[in-house]
């Protein structure tokens, strides 16, 4: 996993970024810190930036499901997760 931390407000945050292909799928698995705060409508998350509209999410899963992959977001009380899961053609 390819790990980023930064310090800021004194709080350690990180995103960590792994890709592999695994038989005939692509997989890509993304980790984040967060703040604990999140905030959805329905199965969407909002965006928790001051002034933002909040479409990556919603931009990365239209993107997945063209390709007829699979999209999965999931989440712990510190950290989000995002798991793609694309075949190979």
């Amino acid at each position: 996993c390819l790990v980023f931390y930064l310090n800021i407000d004194s709080r350690r945050k990180f995103i960590c970024m792994e890709m592999r292909r695994v038989n005939d799928f692509i997989l890509i698995n993304i980790s984040n810190s967060y703040n604990g705060e999140l905030t959805q409508k329905g199965k969407e998350y909002l965006s928790a930036k001051k002034d933002h509209d909040g479409v990556g999410l919603k931009s990365v899963r239209f993107s997945v499901e063209k390709y007829d992959g699979v999209f999965v977001t999931r989440h712990s009380t510190d950290v989000f997760k995002a798991e793609i899961t694309i075949p190979i053609r």
